[in-house]
């Protein structure tokens, strides 16, 4: 089968009708087997027959030699099909899809396969649900005064790569945005979250501001996570 983005020849396509017309075997797509055939083909590829046979340690995974074997040969491939090289104008493809976002759809199979995994307090990212508290934060206009102050300190210049003007965004430089808010839990208990945010300093000092573009401000905040 073809990898997504490439075709097949006129000569390769009508080989591909003559075997599927004299072949009656020809597709296993979808094709169910005999428990007969099944143990059959257990036995075939079983024990010294298997490919993988010898190249994994007692554990069930990769020896050390066989991944560098691995990773030699998929050197300079995106996918691990041998010749899968992409092209391009299939690379152009992907970072549009990838620029477009997730469709709704996607995004609903995603949220249905999640259902039951780990969720809420039961991961182990939870920071106890202050993901709308945050929203609302940055939505007020407190937040809203602080990061005008810090772009026209910065004349409106990602202060990493230079761009001028676009869409830049406030990054906390020092202090992260999280950070404070649990400073803010820790330093103001008989308060909420968001009215506790709103009177500490702390949390609006444009010292810890820093203006970056979009590109800029996600490589810094992915590099944090690590």
């Amino acid at each position: 089968m073809a990898h997504k983005g490439f075709h097949h020849t006129e000569e390769t396509k009508e080989k591909i009708r003559l075997n599927a017309k004299t072949n009656p075997n020809f597709g296993t797509k979808g094709k169910k087997y005999s428990e007969t055939s099944k143990r059959k083909m257990r036995i075939a590829q079983g024990g010294k027959n298997n490919p993988m046979y010898g190249k994994k340690n007692k554990w069930g995974h990769h020896t050390k030699k066989t991944k560098e074997k691995m990773s030699k040969s998929l050197k300079g491939r995106i996918s691990p099909r041998k010749g899968a090289i992409l092209s391009k104008e299939l690379k152009d493809k992907i970072s549009a899809g990838t620029k477009a976002g997730m469709t709704l759809e996607i995004k609903k199979r995603m949220s249905k396969n999640m259902k039951g995994k780990r969720c809420g307090k039961d991961n182990n990212l939870w920071r106890g649900g202050i993901t709308p508290i945050k929203d609302a934060i940055r939505c007020s206009d407190r937040y809203k005064i602080w990061r005008q102050q810090v772009f026209i300190r910065d004349n409106f210049i990602c202060q990493e790569c230079g761009e001028k003007g676009g869409h830049l965004e406030a990054h906390h430089n020092d202090k992260a945005f999280v950070q404070l808010l649990h400073e803010v839990a820790i330093n103001l208990p008989l308060f909420d979250l968001y009215s506790g945010a709103m009177i500490y300093e702390p949390m609006w000092d444009i010292n810890n501001g820093k203006t970056l573009c979009v590109k800029c401000h996600r490589d810094i905040t992915f590099g944090r996570r690590k």
